[in-house]
């Protein structure tokens, strides 16, 4: 758990902790075991928004007002917040894109060609090796679904600090 650094210090002072690491600062606790260390109630946070994704971690606490029921409240112990790199993704796959395209001035591009950028239609033959598909399924159904990669960098934004 997070504390002010005035206590660290009187913490690191009096022996009942040490420097677990310096960047970022981080202490750990000497005279406790495993089982006072568990800690009741605290809760981890997640806000996914489109350019940023909250992270908070909080706790509650049942408090009674003066004459009037018990009332939980809620306090933030650490936030954070994670900005995507959704646009810097966009902008560089745009650039490069353009770069591609420049390279070529003057011939007539077809995307999805391949190596020629030349349109070559499907050989029309008697006997289709490939099974037609049953009447009901769309064309893109044997297909995985696919994000584009700025939104799946924003997907796996949270998951890649979790387990660093």
């Amino acid at each position: 758990m997070p504390c002010h650094p005035a206590r660290a210090r009187t913490l690191l002072e009096r022996g009942r902790a040490r420097v677990a690491r310096l960047a970022p600062f981080t202490i750990r606790l000497i005279d406790r075991t495993l089982a006072e260390s568990e800690v009741d109630g605290v809760q981890l946070r997640i806000d996914p928004g489109s350019k940023a994704t909250g992270i908070a971690l909080t706790d509650e606490k049942q408090e009674v007002r003066l004459g009037g029921p018990p009332v939980t409240v809620r306090r933030g112990l650490v936030s954070v917040e994670l900005r995507h790199r959704g646009a810097q993704i966009r902008t560089k796959m745009h650039r490069r894109a353009t770069l591609r395209q420049d390279s070529h001035p003057g011939r007539a591009v077809c995307r999805g060609a391949g190596r020629s950028r030349l349109y070559r239609p499907p050989p029309r033959t008697a006997m289709c090796r490939r099974q037609p598909r049953p009447w009901h399924l769309p064309a893109h159904a044997d297909r995985r679904p696919r994000l584009p990669p700025a939104a799946t960098a924003t997907r796996q934004a949270p998951l890649r600090i979790h387990y660093r």
